[in-house]
């Protein structure tokens, strides 16, 4: 039984690298065997893949936040495309739109969200997708700039009616990454997307050190935990642990371009 953690903020759990490095070896002896980092700037990037490059079982993707469209160096894009030409880079991402917080100028957020599913579509990597109260712009904005290689919707929380006029709409291969707060019974209308849409579209992350599973409540999450996520999803679709998990990372695999697992 293999896991594939879509979505972890590394950086984040640990700013040591010997202790990241611990919680590694950790999600490798639970069986997971990949790890897409996530950082909200290339600068961050930069840090983290210095100390973090030649670990195999770590897989990168590359991207500005919404909330960094305000504040972005003026050599952000060559920066980015460079970092893209690395090794062991799956995705673009996070990128998209964050109309929750109210952060300067929505029009900015646009732009660069544009900007970076342009480099998205120059290296055909997959994006993933930021989205917070944003759905029909994103959605608009998807369907005349998204990459060949399709998106990923971290995080998903969004209504199943949204997640089915995508799948309908879209040309691309899209899909639905969940994480640890579907664990908790108030999250009925996430339970009804993964119910509603077929499973193949269906991805876990376990957007650590955040959003932990109901069995690790109070204690920093890590990906290790990732495989509580596939464990509820199990029960929910009412088919069996392992069969389960392995449509899940079989669809990962196939999410990043991965030819071997």
């Amino acid at each position: 039984m293999k896991f594939f953690d879509c979505y972890a903020y590394l950086g984040l759990i640990h700013s040591d690298p010997i202790e990241r490095f611990r919680v590694i070896q950790e999600a490798k002896r639970a069986n997971v065997t990949h790890i897409v980092n996530i950082c909200n700037t290339v600068h961050d990037f930069e840090q983290i893949y210095e100390s973090m490059s030649n670990i195999p079982q770590v897989l990168y993707a590359v991207g500005y936040a919404p909330g960094e469209a305000q504040n972005l160096p003026s050599d952000w894009y060559a920066r980015m495309e460079k970092a893209m030409s690395l090794k062991n880079i799956v995705a673009v991402g996070p990128v998209g739109l964050d109309y929750n917080k109210k952060i300067g100028n929505p029009k900015n957020q646009i732009d660069l969200f544009i900007k970076q599913l342009h480099i998205a579509r120059k290296f055909n990597k997959p994006v993933i997708i930021y989205d917070r109260e944003a759905g029909e712009d994103i959605k608009n904005i998807l369907l005349q700039n998204a990459p060949s290689a399709g998106v990923i919707f971290h995080c998903y929380s969004e209504s199943s009616d949204y997640a089915h006029t995508c799948l309908q709409d879209f040309d691309f291969p899209t899909f639905f990454s969940f994480a640890g707060n579907i664990t908790f019974k108030n999250s009925r209308e996430i339970h009804k997307t993964i119910l509603q849409i077929p499973c193949e579209h269906i991805l876990v992350e376990s957007a650590s050190p955040f959003l932990p599973p109901s069995l690790f409540t109070g204690v920093k999450n890590v990906p290790s935990h990732v495989f509580s996520v596939v464990e509820f999803i199990a029960e929910l679709l009412n088919i069996e642990f392992e069969v389960c998990s392995n449509i899940l990372y079989e669809n990962a695999l196939r999410a990043f371009s991965i030819a071997n697992g």
